[in-house]
This record gives C-alpha cells, structure tokens and sequence, in this order.
C-alpha cells in the first residue's frame, strides 16, 4: 500500500554574503559651482587594509552600483571618485565598510507535502 502524503524536510546553510554592493549619487557640478557636463565615469577604490585602498574598478555613466562578490572574510572599505573626459579625476569620498563574516548564517527548515498520488477532485456536480 503507498502512503498518502509523504513529509520531508530540507535544511539550508551557508556562508554569510560574501559580497558588497556599492551604490553612489552622480555629480552634477564641477568643484567650481559650474555644471558637470562631461562626466565619463565613477572610479571605485577598494581594499581591506585602512588607508590603503589601491585596487579600483572603473564603472563608465551612467552607471551608479557595482557589486563586488567572493570577498574574503574581514572589514572591506570602499570609495569613489568621479572622472571626467578628459581623464580628470576628482578627490575621493568618505570611505564606507562592509564586515564580510565568516559564521554561518541562519539554517531554514522547508517542509515539502508530496503526494504521489492525485486525490479525486471534490464536490463534482452536473445542472
């Protein structure tokens, strides 16, 4: 004879995210007050070491996120600059942080009903 339901449970567990997604305004101004028309791209500096962020990533406009994934565990800082056409490149912003940990994050538990045979459907009727 073959079971009417069957319950099953999966667990989930993994590594806490190991990704940071940096996200940014766009400037309209030059440091002068006039208006930024030649804006080319944002220059993202990042590194875990403080005072000491060297390597970079270019995102060209009008790109305003960039996602930085498989980051080791530790305390990642990030800053950007702006980068106009002609190569000119503005000061650095204040510099943020993730803390990429190294503990698991919470287990989940599904429960999954499977029936493996269809009932008959209910309340058939004929008018």
């Amino acid at each position: 004879m073959v079971a009417d339901t069957y319950t099953l449970k999966l667990t989930c567990s993994g590594v806490a995210d190991a990704s940071a997604k940096v996200i940014w305004t766009l400037p309209t101004q030059n440091t002068d007050g006039s208006q930024l028309t030649n804006l080319a791209s944002t220059k993202v500096y990042y590194g875990s070491t403080t005072g000491a962020l060297t390597q970079s990533r270019t995102v060209p406009v009008p790109g305003t996120t960039t996602t930085f994934t498989d980051l080791a565990p530790g305390t990642w800082r990030f800053q950007a600059s702006a980068v106009n056409a002609s190569g000119v490149e503005s000061e650095r912003t204040a510099v943020v942080q993730k803390v990429i940990g190294t503990t698991p994050t919470d287990a989940e538990t599904v429960t999954l009903v499977v029936n493996p045979i269809p009932r008959p459907p209910t309340a058939v009727a004929v008018e």
